[in-house]
């Protein structure tokens, strides 16, 4: 069954890293309504929407799944330097390289 929030493919809705079964799109969205300050979320919404090209279902489900990875960044409310440890490390993680450097020895 679909998450109406998010359209993941899962019983119960989404499930965290932590294995609880809540929507992080909807919980980040609902905060955000009692703040209503622009969010990460809608920028990179907006920003992917805002991409030249066709929004094929292959696209759009590639949009879905970067903005529930930034929902889960803006959720766990990082700031400064965290924010920067956590994108540096990401980055490097996803490209297969590694965080420290090699020992010669």
């Amino acid at each position: 069954m679909p998450c109406a929030h998010c359209d993941a493919d899962v019983d119960g809705g989404c499930t965290s890293a932590a294995g609880s079964s809540f929507c992080l799109l909807e919980q980040l969205r609902e905060a955000q309504d009692n703040e209503r300050q622009p969010s990460l979320v809608d920028h990179a919404e907006s920003e992917l929407a805002a991409l030249p090209g066709r929004r094929t279902n292959a696209r759009l489900m590639l949009e879905r799944d970067v903005v529930a990875l930034v929902a889960l960044f803006e959720a766990q409310r990082h700031s400064g330097g965290s924010a920067r440890f956590v994108t540096d490390a990401l980055d490097r993680l996803l490209r297969w390289k590694p965080l420290a450097p090699s020992d010669p020895a």
